[in-house]
């Protein structure tokens, strides 16, 4: 018989266990951004600089690498797939010439207001920005620019996942710009690992998915009174009414649609 404790006894420290924190290359903790982001394809080519990124994907099943024959086909399927199923995909290219052939198809992705990630190598930072001219380098952020809406240079791998957070929320807030092009230098060697605390709790914050392009409410009351005032008003849709499924709303509220 066992005698019952004393209710006003403290209770007897328990052990508290805690999980080791994660040590990842800058490729896998970007691969854990994108895994997080519901990303499940990724289209390119395989080049050499990109290695540490496909032995990345590689161990994550739940991500499929489509190769492709030219790196401007990569942009437009990501395209594609945003514009199929709402969902962003991944367009990767090496330096030099690899990321130049992407821009034809971020222009592309661009003018349709379909986001995307765009992922480039370049030379590694004793030989870039500024740039000494070797072989196949490019200053791709510069070519980039006018047909993304944002991009950045990882140059430390802890950075990678706040700046992949960032790119999510760039592309997907407001304007849908088209593409955003996402460079990197630091794959990440044994001496640029990354401590996470788990593969769902990596720093920054979470891009809205499936996603519907956040609402400007002023700029949408601003329309609905000058709808109100006008004698013969023209509503036209564009592609946020598309992405955000409100045709058919927008058809109920036209008295002459």
């Amino acid at each position: 018989m066992t005698r019952n404790p004393d209710p006003g006894a403290p209770l007897p420290a328990t052990a508290t266990t805690t999980a080791p924190p994660l040590r990842l290359t800058g490729a896998q903790a970007l691969v854990n951004v994108l895994l997080a982001e519901g990303v499940d394809t990724v289209f390119g080519i395989v080049g050499g600089k990109l290695s540490p990124l496909f032995h990345a994907l590689s161990r994550e099943p739940r991500i499929r690498f489509i190769g492709v024959r030219h790196e401007a086909a990569g942009p437009m399927m990501a395209a594609a797939v945003h514009a199929g199923t709402g969902r962003l995909a991944v367009a990767v290219g090496e330096l030099g010439p690899g990321g130049l052939n992407l821009a034809a198809g971020l222009g592309v992705a661009f003018n349709n207001n379909l986001p995307l990630l765009a992922i480039t190598t370049n030379q590694h930072r004793a030989a870039a920005y500024p740039h000494t001219g070797v072989f196949m380098d490019l200053d791709t952020v510069a070519v980039t620019r006018p047909l993304t809406k944002w991009n950045a240079v990882v140059n430390d791998a802890r950075r990678m996942p706040e700046l992949a957070r960032r790119a999510f929320r760039e592309a997907l807030g407001g304007r849908r710009a088209g593409a955003w092009t996402f460079r990197r230098t630091c794959w990440a060697s044994a001496g640029s690992a990354l401590k996470c605390d788990g593969s769902s709790s990596l720093p920054g914050a979470t891009a809205p998915r499936k996603g519907h392009a956040r609402r400007r409410r002023r700029w949408t009351r601003g329309g609905a009174a000058a709808a109100r005032l006008a004698r013969r008003p023209l509503l036209v849709g564009g592609g946020g009414v598309v992405a955000a499924g409100a045709a058919t709303a927008l058809r109920a509220r036209s008295p002459t649609a």
